[in-house]
């Protein structure tokens, strides 16, 4: 089940149910979230080593190298989301695209960012131009997804680049059009191919030319 801020910011949504529809992460989608983190981890003596896709215990001490442990890990991320939302730059290609797709579809942000850092949110979007609705959540996003598309009438695609969100989204609406989007090198090798995800692709020129090439079959 979503959340009650979930579950509020998606009924206080006005989204017309006779266009297609963009669901779109943010973190790592939208904004470079793993540049930023470690921007964040520079400034204390920390630094992220890419050998799996996770981020508990890959968050390494500087001086010894060691794993940082998970409880400080959930800390560092408070805290980076509290510290540099704000700051986050931008995807190359997702604001041009974005707002290219935005002439014919309706676009949505889906976000696991802390429901505390909302404002920061929207203020880094629209600073980047993307002026569209956000809901953040919390858990996975398929229980979001689906009462957010309950009466929706025309195509709706869903972009994420974790695999899990995909698969929620996927036992909870399978008729939605799935992307999984994986853009650093460095973790995109550690993540599986999904048999549900409908693409897979590292850049937002790609993503437009797909969902463009996949609205005429409809």
């Amino acid at each position: 089940m979503p959340s009650i801020e979930t579950k509020t910011q998606i009924d206080s949504l006005s989204v017309q149910a006779n266009r297609p529809l963009v669901i779109c992460d943010v973190d790592e989608v939208i904004v470079h979230f793993i540049k930023g983190l470690e921007a964040f981890l520079d400034r204390h003596d920390l630094w992220l080593d890419p050998v799996s896709f996770a981020l508990n215990g890959n968050i390494k001490t500087v001086t010894d190298n060691k794993p940082v442990e998970t409880e400080e890990v959930g800390l560092l991320l408070t805290s980076f989301f509290q510290q540099d939302t704000r700051i986050l730059q931008p995807i190359e290609g997702s604001i041009d695209a974005l707002q290219s797709l935005a002439d014919d579809a309706e676009i949505v942000f889906l976000s696991n960012v802390p429901h505390e850092a909302f404002d920061d949110r929207c203020a880094n979007l629209k600073g980047h131009g993307l002026d569209f609705p956000l809901i953040t959540n919390r858990g996975p996003k398929g229980p979001a997804v689906r009462r957010l598309t309950t009466d929706h009438q025309a195509p709706v695609f869903f972009i994420d680049d974790i695999g899990h969100y995909l698969t929620s989204v996927y036992d909870h609406c399978p008729d939605i059009h799935l992307i999984h989007f994986t853009q650093d090198e460095r973790f995109s090798r550690h993540a599986k191919n999904l048999d549900h995800a409908h693409y897979r692709t590292d850049n937002w020129p790609d993503v437009e030319t797909h969902i463009r090439d996949k609205l005429t079959e409809f």
